[in-house]
C-alpha cells in the first residue's frame, strides 16, 4: 500500500510539472507575441504617421524603410576596403611595392610621394560595373510593377525609382566611375610617354583599352539615369538644406580623412617626410572621403524631397527622413521583403 501510495505520490507531481511547463510556455509565447505586436504596431504608426506627409507610392510599392546610416556608411566602406583589398593583392602579386591607395589616391599624390605607378586599369571595377549594371537592371524590372500599386500616378512612380536608385545604386556606380575615369587618364599618359621615349609598345594595351572603356560605358550609362533627378530634386533639397547636409559631410570626411591619413601613414615608411607631405596626404584623403560620403548627402536630399514635395513641413521632413532609417524597422522590413533583401545585399558593391 505504500509503495503504492508512493506511485500516486510522484505521478501527482510529475502532472504538476507538466502543467507548470505548459504554463510557462503559455506565458513566454504570450509576451513573445505582444513584443511582436508592438513592434508592428509601432512600425505600423510610424509607416502611417509618414505616409500621410510622402509620396503615397511609396508606402504601398516600395515601402519607406531604408538602411539606417550606420548601414549606409557600412556599405560605403565595404566598397572602399574591396578596393584597397585588390590594390593590396595586385601588387604582391605583381611584385611590386605593397599598398593599399586607390586610383584616385594614387593620381593625386604622384609617384615621386608613393613610390607607385598609377594604376592603368582594374579587373576588380571591371567586375563591379557589372554588379552595378544588373543592380540597376533589376531596379527597372522592379519599377515595372509601380503602375499597378496603389497611387501608382506617372509622378509618384517617377519619385520612387528615384527613391530606387539613390539609396541603393548610386554608391556602387560613383565609386567605379571616379576610378575609372582617373585610369583613362592614366593610361592616356603612359601611352603618350611611351610614344614620345619611344618605348616597346604594351602587348596588353588593348586589353586594358577594352576593360576601361567597358566599365566607363556601363557605369556612365547607369549614371545618366540619375541626372533627372538630380536636377528636379536632389540638387533643390540639397539647397534648401544645405545648413545640415553639408556640416554633416564636412564632419563625416574629415572623421575619415584623419583615421585613413593616420592609418596610411603609420604603414607607409617614408624618412624626411614632414608636414607638408602629412597635409597633402590628408588633403588627398578628403577628396576621397567627400566622393565616398557625398553619395549619404545625396541620397538623404533625395529622401527630403519624397516628403517636402508631397506636403510635409520644412521642420518635418528631417525627420520623418530620420524615421525611415529605424534600425528595429528596418530588420524587421528586411525579413519581410525580398526585394529590399537583394537591394541591400547588391549596395555595397
Amino acid at each position: 500500500m505504500q509503495k503504492h501510495e508512493g506511485g500516486g505520490g510522484g505521478g501527482e507531481a510529475r502532472k504538476r510539472k507538466k502543467k507548470e511547463r505548459e504554463h510557462y510556455f503559455y506565458i513566454k509565447s504570450e509576451i513573445e507575441e505582444q513584443i511582436r505586436n508592438f513592434l508592428t504596431r509601432k512600425e505600423m504608426s510610424s509607416s502611417n504617421e509618414t505616409s500621410s506627409y510622402a509620396n503615397p507610392v511609396l508606402y504601398y510599392f516600395i515601402g519607406f524603410q531604408v538602411q539606417p546610416y550606420w548601414v549606409f556608411i557600412a556599405e560605403l566602406l565595404f566598397l572602399q576596403l574591396l578596393q584597397r583589398l585588390y590594390s593590396l593583392i595586385e601588387s604582391a602579386c605583381k611584385k611590386k611595392k605593397k599598398h593599399i591607395y586607390i586610383a584616385l589616391e594614387l593620381t593625386m599624390l604622384g609617384k615621386k610621394r608613393t613610390g607607385i605607378s598609377p594604376p592603368k586599369y582594374s579587373i576588380l571595377d571591371f567586375i563591379l560595373s557589372l554588379v552595378s549594371v544588373g543592380h540597376f537592371c533589376y531596379a527597372c524590372y522592379m519599377q515595372t510593377e509601380c503602375g499597378n500599386a496603389k497611387n501608382g500616378e506617372g509622378w509618384n512612380c517617377y519619385n520612387a525609382f528615384g527613391y530606387r536608385l539613390h539609396n541603393f545604386i548610386l554608391p556602387g556606380c560613383v565609386a567605379v566611375l571616379v576610378e575609372s575615369i582617373v585610369q583613362c587618364v592614366n593610361l592616356y599618359r603612359a601611352n603618350k610617354e611611351n610614344e614620345m621615349n619611344e618605348m616597346k609598345e604594351d602587348s596588353l594595351k588593348w586589353l586594358k583599352w577594352t576593360l576601361l572603356i567597358t566599365t566607363m560605358i556601363l557605369n556612365g550609362g547607369v549614371f545618366l539615369a540619375f541626372i533627372p533627378f538630380f536636377v528636379s530634386n536632389t540638387i533643390p533639397m540639397i539647397i534648401a538644406y544645405c545648413w545640415l547636409l553639408l556640416p554633416i559631410l564636412g564632419g563625416v570626411v574629415l572623421i575619415y580623412a584623419s583615421i585613413v591619413t593616420i592609418i596610411i601613414n603609420s604603414c607607409r615608411k617614408c624618412e624626411g617626410c614632414g608636414c607638408c607631405f602629412f597635409w597633402k596626404f590628408f588633403g588627398t584623403h578628403c577628396v576621397v572621403g567627400s566622393q565616398v560620403f557625398g553619395c549619404l548627402i545625396f541620397a538623404m536630399a533625395y529622401n527630403y524631397s519624397q516628403y517636402s514635395y508631397f506636403g510635409a513641413d520644412y521642420s518635418d521632413v528631417m525627420y520623418y527622413e530620420y524615421q525611415s532609417r529605424d534600425t528595429i524597422n528596418w530588420f524587421n522590413n528586411l525579413k519581410n521583403n525580398s526585394d529590399k533583401a537583394i537591394h541591400n545585399l547588391l549596395t555595397p558593391f
